[in-house]
């Protein structure tokens, strides 16, 4: 069946050593207040006769930031092969995702670099209903503070997530990321003995993942063996698990779930995480293209613009992204522009529609 929820994703995992530069995870991390483990084994108990090999599907809306001008924003391949090792990741959970429509690009230098803790409420308009909505950015900030990424949980209050084009190539982040959306904890969360006397309501809740002392490249090696020293609060050696995609190990360590992670990530795909659906509306990014036309061009002294969509305003910048012309206020579907003031060259066009879609396009002045 195909699922909805709204998609949070916790805090973002750590990647291989060029990332630790960064905070591997912004994920606000906080236990889910109304889970017991007492209701995770009824659901157990009650999937255990209908569970099917695949059954929760996900439909996923990429929003990707770049500059005013269409360029900088992360490659849309590298998206696709950061969804596909996800999916090899979740599949043995049944869990699997998909894009949902056409990579929506969002041409704001001002979110390009985005900071959490000054706009985030500049995401909620490009939020679509019933889909993991999840925006890359070239820069992920809170305050001055770096990020990988974050997400949210099921029991949390925003509904997406944000994430650094970097750290999206390793393909371990996002799988990270959307644990957290289904609901899992770090393996490095507080509290846990190693003993595991309290692993099901310390740590990460889950007792077959061991208690961990929070893993980085300092205490883990190339060849992925932890290497620390540290111990717990009863003086006992930390045994954590390197390959665990929910801990901060080097990325290319970390391609496992347990037993534990899987029941409880279902648990939130049933509860929480159910009324998905793609239901994509509108035009794609190449109709979009082929709808606005400019002609001449080359052009001698007016460039006139024939557009199939209403135009509020249209800019001209060199290639250097100075601002030469601004026009405001047009509200048309054709319209032109005195180019006779430009020196030869080749100019960028920004042209701003009524509905809030932005085009941008080249010509040559003679």
């Amino acid at each position: 069946m195909i699922v909805g929820k709204k998609i949070l994703i916790g805090g973002t995992l750590l990647l291989s050593s060029l990332a630790y530069s960064q905070k591997p995870c912004g994920t606000e991390q906080y236990r889910d207040a109304n889970f017991s483990q007492e209701k995770l084994m009824q659901f157990l108990q009650a999937e255990a006769a209908t569970r099917s090999s695949a059954d929760y599907v996900y439909p996923i809306s990429a929003h990707v930031f770049q500059h005013d001008l269409g360029f900088g924003g992360l490659n849309s391949s590298i998206l696709e092969r950061a969804i596909d090792t996800m999916n090899a990741r979740y599949a043995p959970l049944g869990i699997e995702f998909y894009l949902c429509g056409p990579i929506n690009y969002i041409d704001r230098t001002d979110l390009w670099d985005f900071d959490r803790s000054q706009e985030e409420n500049e995401l909620m308009p490009y939020l679509i209903p019933n889909t993991i909505n999840i925006f890359f950015a070239r820069e992920v900030t809170s305050g001055s503070t770096g990020l990988c990424g974050y997400s949210n949980f099921p029991w949390s209050t925003n509904d997406f997530i944000v994430m650094n084009n970097g750290c999206t190539a390793n393909g371990a982040t996002l799988s990270h990321e959307l644990g957290h959306y289904f609901g899992l904890l770090h393996t490095h969360s507080p509290g846990e003995l190693v003993n595991r006397v309290n692993c099901s309501f310390a740590g990460d809740e889950c007792c077959d993942t061991p208690a961990d002392p929070t893993l980085d490249n300092n205490n883990v090696n190339q060849n992925c063996e932890y290497i620390g020293t540290e111990t717990d609060f009863n003086g006992n050696s930390y045994m954590p698990m390197v390959e665990n995609i929910m801990s901060y190990a080097p990325a290319e360590c970390r391609n496992t779930f347990t037993t534990d992670q899987t029941n409880r990530a279902r648990f939130y795909a049933s509860t929480e995480r159910n009324y998905f659906n793609c239901s994509v509306s509108s035009i794609d990014e190449d109709n979009l293209l082929n709808s606005i036309k400019l002609y001449p061009n080359p052009v001698t002294n007016k460039v006139n613009i024939q557009s199939e969509w209403a135009i509020e305003k249209v800019e001209v910048f060199d290639l250097s992204l100075k601002l030469l012309i601004s026009n405001n206020g047009l509200t048309a579907l054709n319209t032109s522009i005195d180019v006779d003031e430009l020196t030869r060259g080749t100019f960028v066009m920004k042209i701003s529609l009524t509905d809030g879609r932005v085009v941008s396009k080249r010509f040559v002045k003679i």
